[in-house]
């Protein structure tokens, strides 16, 4: 299994923070945002890949000096021509040629939950797995995530994007497992959309083609996506 990160995004709406330093390697307490992720990763993946772009790559490459990561470089240089979610996977599957499973996560989550447990589900269940986190609140937290529906196996049977009536207070919490014969599925996926967004959206189409389970953590889970929220959970991390 590979590790995807997905590091390319230009976080315009944390400016001017972000302006000229990626979301990732912003500092949260004593350390920067994604060596909290790397910390997090299982410790036999085959390869570690982080998808940035042509503004911030080199930035990546002088924080992985040392480090057993590869950072890709999608070559894009503005928030107008980003590849999106999708389209930095594909070109980072395609440019490495990865030919394996994948665990892909956005580069702006902070969580304490361990993913080998996905990872567990996931050769138990051989199926697509995705993280969920119990919010505990429908409606002034989960509105603001996709939103997931289950089954008394932990099978998805609903998946939302942002809705603005949630039905349920479990939120997609991107992270996800793919086995390498969906890579193939991700790619038809594009042919029929024809679109390359956010990787939950092809995980809404997914679920109702084939079955796909999750793993629920009740662990501690920020999606940092706001100035504000950035400030909080900093805050929150210096006091440890």
């Amino acid at each position: 299994m590979h590790a995807i990160i997905l590091a390319a995004g230009y976080a315009t709406r944390m400016y001017p923070l972000t302006e000229n330093t990626p979301k990732p390697l912003l500092p949260i307490g004593k350390k920067l945002m994604i060596d909290y992720i790397i910390e997090r990763l299982p410790k036999d993946l085959k390869g570690i890949h982080i998808v940035t772009n042509a503004k911030f790559f080199p930035q990546f490459q002088q924080w992985a000096k040392g480090k057993n990561v590869n950072i890709v470089n999608d070559e894009t240089s503005s928030n107008e021509a980003r590849l999106e979610g999708i389209g930095d996977i594909l070109f980072t599957i395609n440019s490495q040629n990865i030919d394996d499973d994948l665990m892909i996560i956005a580069g702006d989550n902070l969580f304490e939950f361990d993913l080998n447990k996905m990872v567990d589900e996931f050769k138990a269940k051989k199926t697509p797995i995705v993280a969920l986190s119990d919010l505990k609140d429908k409606n002034k937290l989960a509105k603001k995530f996709g939103t997931v529906e289950i089954d008394k196996n932990n099978r998805i049977i609903g998946f939302e994007e942002k809705p603005e009536h949630p039905k349920t207070t479990l939120a997609s919490t991107a992270c996800y497992i793919l086995s390498k014969n969906h890579i193939a599925t991700l790619k038809k996926y594009v042919e029929i959309i024809k679109e390359k967004k956010a990787l939950g959206f092809f995980f809404i189409w997914l679920y109702t083609q084939e079955p796909v389970h999750c793993v629920i953590y009740q662990d501690k889970w920020h999606d940092i996506g706001s100035l504000e929220e950035y400030k909080i959970v900093n805050e929150l991390y210096k006091k440890l």
